[in-house]
């Protein structure tokens, strides 16, 4: 069973949402999917496992960005001795800088700015599952489009996905002791049946 949460309406959208020339009015339904991920702090994704009373990825970022540009916007709570941006060219750089972060991966961020975002995190996909050209409830106006969008959550339910080390440390070193003494077993039994069979072969000799 799926809740609605919500229900816009937009105007002239056409070129926006790409709706399709021949099309008036159109009515969708999404589906919003919620995962919830727990990942590994490792080589291959850094991040923060425990994130009590630590400031978030972007607070994190914001401030390599004032420091990097030497003001800051307006829109953010800045240290009181940091002077705001007021110049086109400041701002200019403060876009610049903030953009080229925008386009890196989480470790790429990390090697840039030293900022960690959490393991523990949610991520949100979305699955058209209704959609209808028409929309009858809507009389339009002589050149006018419009959208009806009707967004669904999964009430109560979301995916988990954890992960976790397959093969460990700990595995690697069991297997290795393992192997050796199984070595060392097959070197012990073989040098038994060598012995005993020098024996027997020295008891033939003095007979």
């Amino acid at each position: 069973m799926y809740t609605p949460i919500r229900e816009v309406t937009y105007g002239n959208v056409g070129k926006s949402l790409r709706m399709p020339e021949s099309y008036t009015s159109m009515l969708q339904s999404i589906q919003l999917k919620q995962v919830h991920w727990k990942l590994l702090n490792n080589e291959e994704r850094h991040c923060q496992e425990d994130v009590t009373g630590k400031e978030t990825l972007v607070a994190c970022i914001d401030k390599y960005v004032e420091k990097q540009v030497g003001c800051s916007s307006k829109f953010q709570q800045s240290p009181k001795n940091l002077e705001l941006c007021t110049t086109d060219s400041q701002y200019d750089q403060w876009a610049k800088v903030s953009g080229g972060i925008v386009a890196l991966g989480e470790n790429e961020i990390y090697d840039l700015t030293s900022c960690l975002g959490p393991c523990e995190m949610f991520d949100y996909g979305d699955t058209v599952v209704e959609e209808m050209q028409h929309d009858p409830r809507k009389n339009l106006a002589p050149g006018e489009k419009s959208l009806n969008l009707h967004v669904y959550f999964d009430s109560g339910r979301h995916e988990a996905r954890t992960q976790y080390y397959v093969y460990d440390d700990n595995s690697l070193i069991a297997d290795v002791g393992g192997y050796l003494g199984l070595l060392l077993g097959h070197s012990a039994f073989s040098l038994f049946c060598g012995m005993k069979e020098v024996g027997q072969k020295v008891k033939s000799l003095l007979k």
